[in-house]
C-alpha cells in the first residue's frame, strides 16, 4: 500500500479486504459447528436404543416378507417413513451398526438444511455458527427426539420447504415464477403429508399462501400446481406401499383423528394449545423461573456488550466478559436438564404466534406487510399447528417449530437487530444450546417411562445373531437377555407377543405373533385392540412380555378420550385377569420406572 493510501485509510476511508480470505473464514466457522452438529447427531443416535426401540425395523421386515401396511399390519401413520425403512432393510437386513448409516443420512440433510438457512443471516461469522447450533440444537430438544423416527422427516421437508422459499422472495411480484417452483413446493408438501399428514397438509396451506401474497397474478395457477404436485406424490407413495387407497384412507385419514381424540378436538387443538401456554404462563412459580433464566440470558450479555465498547485492553472488560462467563455457566450447569429450554419454550411460542397472526394478516391484506420475508414465518406457525393436532393441545415439548423460528428470525428481521438485542438475542442461543447438549448428554433419551442413561455410561456391546454388534444399556440387555434365553431353552412354542412395544422381538430376533408390532394407546385403534383380544381368545402365543402402564393409560384417555376408558384398559383387564385366575403364568416381573412394571409371561405349561 502506497503511503499516501496508508494516510487515506487511516483518516477512515474504506480499506480493500481480504475478501478470499473473510469467505474462507465465515465458511470455516460454520462447517466446524456443522461438523461438531453432526457429531453429536450420531452420539446421539448410537445411544438412544430404548425399550420401543426395533419397532421402524420389524415392521420393514414384516413389508418385505409381503404384509401390506394397512390391509394386515392396520398401521395408522402414513407410510413414507415405513418404506424408507424398507428399503433400508432390503438392502442392510436387521443389522443393527448399518441401521445407524440409515438414521446417520437423514441427520446430513438436517444438517445441510439449517447450515443453508443459516449462511443468510447478516451478521459475522460467529453468529452465523451460533444461530445454526442454537436452531438446529433447538429443533431437536424435544425428550423423544431421534434420526430414527419420522418427525426428522417432517423437519427436514420444513427446512428445504423454507429455503426455496426464500429464493421466491428475492423474485418480483410482476416478474412471476415458473411452473416448476410450485411443483417442487408441492413434491415437498406431498413428502411431507406422507409422513404426517397434520404436518403436510398444514405445510401446504402456508406454502399457497405465502405464494397468494407474494404472487397474487399467479395465485390460481401456483395453488392447482402445488395441489396437484403434493396430491400425485402422495398418490405415488400409495402404490408403493402395494396397499389399496381405500385401505390407506380407512387407517390414516379416517381412523387416526379418531386415536386423537375425534376430528372436533384435532380442529381445536391449536385454540387449546395456546389456552395451555396462556394457564401456564398464569402461574406465578412459572413466571418467577422464567425470569431467573431471563436473568440469566440478559444480564452475561449486556455485561459483555458493555465490555466491548471499552475496547480491547480494557481491564474492566476482561473482569466483565469473565462475570458474565460465570453467570451463564452457572445457570446452565444448575439448572434441571431440560429447566432452561423448558421455561423459554412457551415465550418463544407466543413470538411465534404474534409473527405467524402478523403474517397471516398481510396475506389477508389487513395490514401491509412491507419485509416480504416475514411471510416465511407461516411455515414454523403450520409445524406448531400440526404438533398441536398431534398433542391434544399441549405444547410441552414441541420443539421442532422453535428451531425453524430462531433460524429465521436473525434471517428475515436481522438487519433491524443491533447492538445491544443481538448480543442477547445470542445469549440465548448459546443458552439454549448449551442446556439442550447437556440435557442430552446425561438423557440422551427420554419418553414416558423410559429413560436412558447417560452418553456412553452403563452400556455394552453386545453381539446378537441378527443385529449382530449393538450398544445397549446394561440393566435392558439383563432384562430382554433372561427372556431370550428363557425363550431359547424352553423353545418358542406358539410365538412371542411383546407390548405395548416389541422390542423383545426385536431384542431376541423373533417375529411379532401374527404381526402385532405395537398396541401403543394413541396410535393403535380400538378394533385392533378387540381384534387382538380376539386372537389371544382363539390361540394365545406362548410368550408375553407385557408392560403394565396404567397412569399412561389414564393420561391417554383424558387427553384424547374425554377422560372415557379406552380399548387398551380392557386389554389390560383382559391380561391381568388371565394372571390372577392362574391360567397365564409369570415367569418374571420387574420395574425399570415408576409407574412402568414389566411381566414376563408364559400362556401354558411347559410340554404343552
Amino acid at each position: 500500500m502506497t503511503e499516501s493510501v496508508a494516510r487515506f485509510a487511516g483518516e477512515g476511508a474504506p480499506v480493500e479486504q481480504p475478501v478470499l480470505g473473510m469467505r474462507l473464514t465465515r465458511t470455516i466457522l460454520l462447517a466446524i459447528a456443522v461438523a461438531g452438529f453432526f457429531a453429536f447427531g450420531v452420539a446421539l443416535t448410537a445411544n438412544s436404543q430404548i425399550a420401543s426401540g426395533g419397532t421402524w425395523t420389524l415392521y420393514a421386515m414384516l413389508m418385505e416378507q409381503g404384509a401390506r401396511p394397512y390391509t394386515d399390519l392396520h398401521l395408522p401413520q402414513q407410510p413414507l417413513f415405513f418404506l424408507y425403512n424398507r428399503l433400508w432393510y432390503a438392502l442392510t437386513g436387521q443389522n443393527w451398526i448399518l441401521s445407524q448409516v440409515s438414521a446417520a443420512i437423514v441427520l446430513a440433510f438436517y444438517c445441510n438444511g439449517y447450515c443453508r438457512l443459516a449462511r443468510h443471516v447478516p451478521w459475522g461469522s460467529w453468529s452465523r455458527a451460533i444461530v445454526f447450533l442454537g436452531a438446529a440444537l433447538s429443533a431437536i430438544g424435544w425428550d423423544y427426539y431421534s434420526f430414527f423416527d419420522y418427525r426428522a422427516f417432517t423437519d427436514t421437508f420444513a427446512v428445504y420447504v423454507t429455503l426455496l422459499l426464500f429464493r421466491l422472495s428475492e423474485v418480483e411480484p410482476e416478474d412471476g415464477i415458473v411452473f416448476a417452483w410450485p411443483i417442487a413446493l408441492g413434491c415437498l408438501c406431498g413428502l411431507s403429508f406422507a409422513t404426517r399428514a397434520n404436518d403436510g397438509l398444514m405445510l401446504w396451506i402456508a406454502v399457497t399462501a405465502i405464494l397468494l401474497h407474494w404472487f397474487p397474478g399467479q395465485w390460481w395457477r401456483n395453488a392447482i400446481l402445488l395441489l396437484a404436485a403434493a396430491t400425485g406424490t402422495v398418490a405415488i407413495i400409495v402404490l408403493l406401499t402395494g396397499d389399496g387407497f381405500v385401505a390407506y384412507f380407512e387407517h390414516t385419514l379416517h381412523s387416526a383423528p379418531a386415536m386423537k381424540g375425534g376430528t372436533g378436538q384435532v380442529i381445536l387443538s391449536p385454540i387449546m394449545l395456546v389456552a395451555d401456554i396462556g394457564s401456564y404462563l398464569a402461574q406465578w412459580s412459572s413466571l418467577f423461573l422464567s425470569a431467573l433464566v431471563l436473568a440469566a440470558v440478559v444480564v452475561p450479555a449486556v455485561l459483555i456488550h458493555r465490555a466491548k465498547c471499552d475496547g480491547a485492553a480494557s481491564p474492566k472488560r476482561r473482569s466483565l466478559v469473565l462475570i458474565g462467563a460465570i453467570l451463564a455457566l452457572e445457570a446452565i450447569w444448575i439448572l434441571p436438564n431440560s429447566g432452561v429450554p423448558g421455561l423459554i419454550l412457551p415465550w418463544l411460542l407466543l413470538v411465534l404466534i404474534a409473527l405467524a397472526v402478523y403474517a397471516a394478516l398481510g396475506v389477508l391484506r389487513v395490514l401491509k406487510v412491507t419485509n416480504r420475508r416475514a411471510m416465511l414465518m407461516l411455515v414454523p406457525a403450520s409445524a406448531l399447528v400440526a404438533a398441536g393436532m398431534s398433542s391434544g393441545g399441549n405444547y410441552f415439548g414441541l420443539y421442532g417449530p422453535l428451531g425453524l423460528l430462531l433460524v429465521l428470525l436473525p434471517v428475515v428481521f436481522g438487519k433491524a437487530i443491533e447492538g445491544r438485542n443481538r448480543t442477547i438475542l445470542l445469549a440465548l442461543y448459546v443458552m439454549l444450546a448449551a442446556t439442550i447438549v447437556i440435557g442430552k448428554v446425561r438423557v440422551p433419551m427420554q419418553w414416558e417411562h423410559y429413560r436412558s442413561a447417560p452418553m456412553f455410561l452403563n452400556r455394552e456391546l453386545v453381539h446378537r445373531d441378527s443385529q449382530g454388534p449393538m450398544l445397549v444399556e446394561r440393566e435392558m440387555n439383563g432384562f430382554f437377555s433372561d427372556v431370550c434365553n428363557v425363550i431359547d431353552a424352553q423353545g418358542e412354542g406358539r410365538g412371542l407377543l411383546s407390548l405395548p412395544y416389541s422390542y423383545a422381538n426385536y431384542h431376541c430376533g423373533i417375529a411379532p405373533w401374527r404381526r402385532y408390532v405395537q398396541t401403543y394407546f394413541d396410535t393403535t385403534s380400538g378394533s385392533t385392540i378387540d381384534g387382538l383380544m380376539r386372537a389371544l381368545d382363539e390361540q394365545s402365543p406362548t410368550w408375553i412380555v407385557y408392560q403394565r402402564q396404567l397412569d399412561r393409560i389414564g393420561a391417554t384417555e383424558r387427553a384424547f378420550n374425554h377422560g372415557q376408558p379406552i380399548r387398551h384398559r380392557a386389554l389390560d383387564t383382559y391380561i391381568w385377569g388371565h394372571i390372577q385366575h392362574g391360567r397365564w403364568h409369570v415367569v418374571r416381573s420387574w420395574s425399570d420406572e415408576p409407574g412402568s412394571e414389566w411381566y414376563f409371561i408364559r400362556t401354558s405349561p411347559p410340554g404343552s
